[in-house]
């Protein structure tokens, strides 16, 4: 994997073989995912270990921005998407996607300038 550095704040990404990957941290014993760097597990108090997720995952919720924003020219979409593996991460939703894009959907998550961003749909 070769490591994309941050991105998008405290979010890190790496690609591998099959897709982007979020690194995030695990417990070991509730199991409890993070895509951030927290160090204890807020269910039991145990340190977390580094783990990597995705790059499937399945649209939780999604928005459509329509004011102005940071580097942002509106309107821009954002979905949260669940990581099949892991947490949930907020992703660009690329303009060619928004009319598909759908709650429930299996997608992949790419980089799209920098950001996670939804992909092609897996399955239905």
């Amino acid at each position: 994997m070769n490591d994309t550095g941050q991105l998008n704040g405290p979010l890190r990404l790496v690609r591998s073989d099959d897709g982007l990957r979020v690194v995030g941290r695990r417990c070991p014993e509730a199991h409890h995912t993070t895509a951030y760097a927290d160090f204890v597990c807020p269910d039991c108090g145990r340190r977390l270990e580094e783990a990597v997720f995705g790059p499937a995952g399945v649209v939780w919720s999604y928005t459509t921005i329509t004011t102005p924003a940071p580097g942002r020219t509106p309107p821009f979409t954002l979905a949260y998407v669940d990581l099949a593996d892991g947490p949930r991460i907020l992703c660009d939703v690329p303009a060619a996607a928004v009319p598909t894009v759908a709650v429930g959907q299996r997608i992949s998550v790419v980089e799209v300038d920098g950001r996670p961003a939804i992909a092609e749909e897996v399955s239905r």
